[in-house]
């Protein structure tokens, strides 16, 4: 989980008690961040998946298993002056285009 995703997930997690899913494809960052959480006692409970944004039947899963009240999506490339040479790729694997390609399944609970 890199600095963006890392600052929110502290920030939900001080101010929230509630169950936290973590959903990485990065094993080392979710590795990382997993066992910081288990350091801090005192912080919410909390889920570590290995896994894609894209993998609709995982996302999928994660949404009907836990039913989350709120999602944050914090993907964010590193070097933008190399993004911005290479248009296409940034755009495709940018949040929102990431976000397009699957269609999950969000039921209302009420």
């Amino acid at each position: 989980m890199g600095n963006a995703g890392g600052t929110i997930l502290k920030r939900v997690i001080d101010s929230d008690g509630r169950l936290v899913i973590l959903l990485d494809h990065s094993e080392q960052n979710l590795y990382e961040i997993h066992m910081e959480l288990i350091a801090n006692s005192g912080r919410a409970p909390h889920v570590a998946i290995l896994g894609d944004i894209s993998d609709e039947p995982l996302v999928n899963e994660i949404l009907e298993t836990y039913r989350p009240d709120t999602i944050y999506h914090a993907a964010a490339f590193k070097h933008v002056p190399l993004m911005e040479a290479n248009r296409s790729f940034g755009i495709t694997r940018s949040a929102p285009g990431r976000l397009q390609r699957p269609r999950y399944k969000m039921k209302s609970s009420g």
